[in-house]
């Protein structure tokens, strides 16, 4: 058994990453993202940055987050941005080298 992040869980501490010796280098996060559509102005997209970010960064929150084994980052949409690309990269590399498609 393994967690499949890059880092242990506070609630699972003796439960090795998939990245640790002993296992295959593979792995897969699950992460949530505050999307919106493709046209929002950059203007609208910071406002709620700045306002989410910060709660997101509370104390209380933090804690009961990673007490339920979840890791709280809370990126602005740059960084989202990054992430989502680097993920639809590896996620289609992955899809084509294992020939699956939509059939």
């Amino acid at each position: 058994m393994a967690v499949t992040g890059g880092e242990r869980r506070p609630v699972l501490p003796d439960v090795l990453t998939l990245g640790e010796p002993g296992f295959p280098r593979a792995g897969a996060e699950t992460w949530q993202g505050l999307v919106a559509p493709a046209a929002t102005p950059d203007e609208a997209i910071n406002r709620i940055a700045a306002e989410v970010i910060p709660v997101l960064q509370r104390q209380g929150i933090r804690e009961k987050s990673h007490a339920a084994g979840f890791a709280v980052v809370g990126e602005d949409g740059e960084a989202l941005r990054a992430r989502i690309s680097e993920e639809v990269m590896k996620w289609r590399d992955v899809i084509t080298r294992a020939g699956i498609n939509g059939e």
